[in-house]
């Protein structure tokens, strides 16, 4: 047996106390597309061969013993959101409807019927056209692109040519009898008639993966083509807000049933690296998924679109059980299944501490975290991903708004305690407009209520769906004080790589998943399960008061010894050397 496997099966029988009798069933083996033969759990113990879960109810193994919250997990995975406790957070999944940018990949069932639409389903956008449109990489948040008055404008100067020369055909305007002003216009006719084109493409797509509905008309970007848009990025893990360009618009020219083919081989891949804890993405180190991507692809025979379709139908899967496979394992390193030598390195890159209103000083280079694995005596690192640091923030203060400075100390310290499912207790210098928002019903009444799902546990929480506590490390080596900064999840994905935190230090959600699943099987540590808490605070909106409480913590790892890292000072842009002391009134 590959040391993946032996450490796969080492995690699921000392780590989450399943009893050794639970591996005596025989599980099937899967090469080159067949089903083989079948095998004990003991027997891989011998063999080349790894397992994998490909049941409805697998979660991330971090969250295994998690018993409160799997059960939500799992509910929303499936999308039966009907199914999850929390109220607010079932609102929210509703909205969401895709889940995986979130952290959450969906299941085989999900996905199954997902190509088996798109498979008995025509497409009717022109690939051709999408081929040759360039885009629109105006920011997220403007809707207002030029080509919303360019389009029109041109082609009316064209058909008024057209008419005035008598021409059938652009070709036949006698260009050098035509006004500069003229010639200008013309110029621009051919990119955008593709932009017109590509637009009625872009929609005719998405309307083919059923996130459009009603008729879209128009030359302009406009709010609900980009919330269309928005959908199939957190259908096929894009991580953007509705942007027609890079990789949203790289997955629109590829056929629908292609992409969820893809989408299938992408959430294989990802439930085998957390089972068989691998990390390596191609951030740091060379990337090992590639590798099981491609192996899961020929034993399971995904090659096509209509033959992912029939493997998928050819599994037995049930909302309530596990469907244990063997495969053949990928290419193993030193360090699968060992316990490893393991620290982290925050770099807070580029960074201003002066005021707001200050002029905009350029970011060269964004944080970076990169965990590092000892070999022998020399460190490697492993992963490196974008990260965030602190910045400027409104906080409440002595009845008044005022701006304070949120630092990332810099400094060493360790990750003592790793939390999966976090919550998170607002400190009473957040501002209670920060914890309120307001919900449109159907009837058209408006009404205020909690942001109760930042408070967790859930993938929309301010930690995300796991975390790390920061514990500084004083010179005499002793340890700090909890300071209220983690490494974490995060839902708000878009920040990770554009704006500050209020200290922590965010990742994607399921980075941090993968992150910290492996130090778990990498590191030795102790569970000490979700404790009761007593956290409660009243907000108030105008004469009315709301009561947010958190009854129970995530569920906490120790790690033994904890993972040290270090934040190092990063470049100060700015004119001033360090963040202002004092708070500065807003307005």
């Amino acid at each position: 047996m590959t040391s993946c496997s032996r450490a796969l099966l080492a995690w699921v029988v000392l780590g989450f106390g399943l009893t050794p009798a639970a591996h005596a069933d025989d599980v099937t083996v899967w090469r080159d597309g067949e089903a083989r033969d079948s095998i004990s759990l003991a027997e891989v113990d011998e063999s080349d061969l790894a397992v994998l879960d490909l049941g409805e109810a697998w979660v991330p193994p971090i969250f295994v013993p998690h018993d409160t919250f799997t059960p939500s997990f799992v509910a929303l995975a499936q999308g039966r959101f009907e199914d999850v406790p929390d109220e607010p957070l079932r609102r929210r999944a509703e909205q969401e409807r895709f889940l995986e940018s979130y952290g959450v990949p969906p299941t085989l069932g999900v996905l199954r019927e997902r190509l088996r639409v798109l498979v008995e389903r025509t497409c009717r956008a022109d690939l051709d056209a999408l081929a040759r449109f360039g885009g629109s990489d105006i920011d997220e948040d403007d809707v207002a692109a030029w080509e919303s008055e360019a389009v029109p404008r041109a082609e009316s100067l064209v058909q008024t040519l057209l008419v005035e020369w008598d021409a059938y055909g652009v070709a036949r305007i006698p260009h050098q009898q035509l006004s500069p002003y003229e010639r200008a216009w013309l110029g621009r006719a051919e990119p955008l008639g593709i932009w017109r084109a590509g637009l009625d493409a872009v929609r005719e797509r998405l309307r083919c993966e059923g996130l459009v509905r009603g008729e879209l008309v128009g030359t302009e970007l406009d709010q609900r083509t980009r919330n269309a848009l928005a959908a199939f990025e957190r259908r096929h893990r894009i991580y953007a807000r509705g942007r027609l360009s890079g990789e949203t618009l790289a997955a629109l020219r590829v056929p629908p049933r292609e992409l969820a083919r893809r989408d299938v081989l992408r959430v294989l891949t990802e439930r085998a690296r957390l089972d068989w804890g691998v990390l390596a993405d191609g951030s740091a180190a060379p990337d090992r998924l590639g590798d099981i991507r491609d192996g899961l692809e020929r034993a399971f025979g995904l090659q096509t679109p209509e033959s992912t379709l029939a493997w998928l139908e050819s599994l037995a899967l049930d909302d309530h059980a596990s469907i244990a496979v063997a495969v053949p394992a990928p290419p193993s390193t030193p360090e699968d299944g060992a316990i490893l030598d393991l620290r982290v390195t925050i770099d807070r890159g580029d960074q201003s501490f002066d005021p707001p209103g200050s002029p905009m000083r350029r970011i060269e280079r964004r944080p970076t975290l990169t965990l590092h694995v000892r070999r022998g005596e020399e460190w490697f690192a492993l992963i490196r991903w974008p990260t965030t640091i602190g910045g400027w923030h409104v906080e409440r203060e002595r009845g008044r708004d005022v701006w304070r400075y949120k630092e990332s100390p810099a400094g060493p310290g360790v990750w003592q305690q790793v939390h999966a499912a976090p919550v998170w207790q607002p400190p009473a210098s957040t501002p209670d407009a920060d914890l309120v928002m307001e919900r449109h019903l159907e009837d058209g009444e408006v009404v205020s209520e909690t942001k109760a799902t930042l408070l967790g546990p859930g993938y929309a929480s301010a930690f995300g769906l796991a975390a790390a506590i920061h514990r500084p490390l004083k010179a005499n080596g002793e340890l700090g004080a909890d300071e209220g900064i983690r490494t974490h999840g995060s839902v708000d994905y878009t920040s990770v790589w554009r704006r500050a935190s209020h200290g922590c230090h965010r990742l994607q959600n399921h980075r941090a998943i993968a992150l910290f699943t492996y130090l778990l099987k990498h590191r030795n540590h102790r569970r000490m399960g979700s404790r009761p808490l007593r956290y409660s605070r009243t907000v108030r909106v105008g004469q009315q008061t709301m009561t947010l409480e958190v009854p129970r913590s995530g569920y906490v790892y120790v790690l033994d010894p904890p993972v040290p890292f270090e934040v190092t000072e990063g470049r100060v842009i700015g004119s001033l050397a360090r963040p202002p002391s004092r708070a500065i009134p807003v307005n």
